[in-house]
Parts: C-alpha cells; structure tokens; sequence
C-alpha cells in the first residue's frame, strides 16, 4: 500500500523502525548529530526555528512571494502542522511518497525536496537523492546513470565509504560518500554543488536543515536565496 508521505512519514517511519522508540519516547537527531527526546506529544515537536508560531497563512503568503505555489493537496499538508518553521512547513511538501512494499520513493513536488538522513532503502540511498534533487530542477541538468558502489563499506562497523557516480551531459562524475550505517551523508551536496560550477550553471542547490532528521533543499540563484533568507529568517547552505 503506498503511503503518503507529508506530516505522516514520522509516523511511518516510526512503525517501519527508523525513528527509535525509548520507552515512552522519541529519539530524534538534532542539527548537531545529537538527540533530543520528545516525551510527548507532537505539540512538542515544534521547532524552534524561523518561522515556527507564526501565522499558517502569514507563512504561505510569504512563501508565495518568494514563487512558490501550492495546490489544495499542498495547503492540506501544511494544516496537519501549522506552528512549523519554514524549513519543517515546506518538508511537508517536499517529502514525496514511499511505497513500503515495494520499497519505491517518488517525488512529488518540483518546487522543494525534502529527506530524513536515515534512509530506509539503502540499496537505493544516492539514486534517490539525485532523483529528488532533478525533480526540483526543471530539467535544466542533464544528468543521467546515477549509480552507487557500496563495495568499500563496512556494514558491520558501518564505516568506510560510497563511490556515486553519474553522467552530466555524457561526462563522468564520481563523488565520494561516507559510510554512516543507513545515514546519508550530506557532504555529498557540496560535491553536487562543485559540479554545477565546473559546468557553468548559474543556480545551486541550497539547503536548510529540518526537523525529520534531514533537510529541505532548493533549486534557485544566488539572488533568490538571499531573498529567501531574508524574508524567513530560514538560513541556507550550499555545502553541509
């Protein structure tokens, strides 16, 4: 059965092993790689990042002069936690869906996408990143055969290191991903975004961390994330 993946993919992700349960607990990463534990209910899961207490509709209306649109499905998502920051309140669009039995992600936005670190099909874990970040893209990057070799992992400890490769426009890329058990390695963006210079692309991938132990990420110019940053409070990086 496919699951839709907005404000629920906690709660999926929760019954699927991905979030620990501690007792009467909720292990959850912080920014730094730490925990925090929620030792209630979701009205203490929000964020204290921009953005978060404001308004639903003061937010949706200063997302929609930095060019973003949403659908009714959209506007739905958002309501299932209106006191969310900007970064958590666009996860809620950007998380696409997952199909548990068959282990498929989708995106389904092309505006922002949105990630747990924690991967649950690791077998899968660059091609999907890569399929996020072309979903947001427009199809401006020509890039194809995005593949990853595990064969440096140590599973056991896991340690050592992935080998993603690609082609962009038929040239060859390889990037270098450390091995953190089922954790994605967000370093790989700086990579991705070293790439897009070397090919003479005017826009990056920017990302702001979130609340799903992951981050939501955007396709724009220079000129947007400043404007992005300003009118949110919502900080962005090109490398992480």
């Amino acid at each position: 059965m496919r699951k839709a993946v907005g404000f629920f993919l906690c709660f999926s992700l929760c019954m699927a092993g991905i979030i620990a349960i501690k007792g009467d607990s909720i292990s959850w990463g912080n920014l730094n790689g730490g925990i925090m534990e929620n030792p209630g209910g979701m009205e203490e899961l929000i964020p204290g990042q921009a953005g978060a207490g404001l308004p639903l509709e003061t937010k949706i209306s200063v997302l929609e002069e930095l060019d973003f649109r949403f659908s009714e499905t959209e506007r739905e998502a958002m309501e299932e936690w209106p006191e969310a920051g900007y970064s958590d309140l666009l996860a809620l669009v950007g998380l696409g869906e997952y199909d548990f039995d068959t282990l498929e992600w989708s995106p389904i936005s092309d505006q922002v996408y949105a990630l747990d670190t924690e991967v649950f099909n690791i077998d899968r874990m660059y091609p999907d990143f890569f399929q996020g970040l072309l979903s947001i893209s427009g199809g401006e990057l020509p890039i194809t055969n995005v593949t990853q070799d595990d064969s440096e992992v140590d599973w056991e400890k896991g340690t050592g290191s992935f080998r993603v490769t690609l082609c962009y426009d038929e040239r060859e890329y390889s990037f270098t991903a450390k091995a953190m058990f089922d954790w994605l390695d967000v370093g790989i963006l700086e990579q991705v975004n070293g790439m897009l210079k070397k090919e003479g692309v005017e826009k990056r991938f920017y990302a702001a961390w979130n609340n799903f132990q992951g981050i939501t990420v955007f396709y724009r110019d220079k000129d947007w994330a400043r404007l992005f940053e300003g009118k949110t409070g919502c900080r962005l990086y090109t490398k992480l």
